[in-house]
């Protein structure tokens, strides 16, 4: 396997090329990429209108600066490292726009994965699903169960308050308390929370079950975050799938 630093190079090298243009489309960013230890160095990528370009060097002033070691950013890239857990746990570090920070692993695709074996043809009918109750009804349920859901780990050291605003079909509001590892739940706002999610009772349930990627939720205009962005960033890992 070629060193670090050369799989760095060929890393920014081939960058252009697996940007999710999708994603790309309207922004206008300047990415910084500080990379330490064996292999570092840094870098910075210009998103604009579709495209990007990549250079060698710091940048004059970057919009977001991820600050993580040359080998933790090849494994997040390689998918051997999540890296929502490298930010938790203060392998990586983000400075600036911590919104653009939630796009950066749908705006950079991953490498082509080897093809897969093709499925039995028996496993490719799944049995049906039992009929679901009424969006209201799972929404209590969820938010009944919440606090064994939480991600002890994730919530070690926290003291934080959540806030859901559900809309549409089963409509309500929730907030949740996250202080030494552990959640309580109540419903109805907050007097001051730390951040606000915002985004339709159905659409949250799909997150929840897996069926809705939150990342692409939030970047569609389906889930709306307002107040603390790192926040934001740590959901996914906090509160475990049903």
């Amino acid at each position: 396997m070629a060193d670090v630093g050369a799989q760095i190079k060929e890393f920014f090298a081939q960058l252009s090329t697996r940007i999710n243009m999708d994603v790309a489309k309207g922004m206008n960013s300047t990415i910084q990429f500080n990379l330490t230890g064996d292999g570092g160095g840094t870098y910075h990528i210009v998103v604009k209108d579709g495209a990007v370009t990549v250079n060698d060097g710091a940048a004059a002033s970057p919009n977001m600066t991820m600050t993580v070691s040359a080998t933790d950013y090849l494994d997040i890239q390689s998918g051997k490292l999540n890296g929502q857990m490298a930010f938790m746990s203060g392998k990586m570090k983000i400075a600036g726009d911590m919104g653009l920070a939630m796009k950066m692993q749908t705006l950079i695709k991953p490498a082509p994965a080897a093809p897969a074996a093709a499925a039995p043809a028996a496993a490719a009918a799944a049995p049906a699903a039992p009929a679901a109750s009424g969006v209201g009804q799972q929404i209590k349920d969820f938010f009944t169960k919440l606090p064994s859901l939480i991600n002890a780990d994730a919530a070690k050291g926290m003291n934080s308050t959540i806030q859901f605003n559900l809309t549409g079909d089963g409509a309500a509001t929730y907030h949740i308390v996250v202080k030494d590892g552990a959640a309580t739940v109540a419903e109805g706002p907050a007097a001051t929370p730390n951040m606000t999610m915002t985004v339709s009772t159905q659409d949250y349930l799909d997150i929840q079950s897996g069926k809705l990627n939150g990342q692409m939720a939030f970047m569609s205009g389906k889930m709306k975050i307002a107040g603390d962005m790192g926040l934001a960033m740590k959901m996914q890992s906090l509160i475990k799938k049903a």
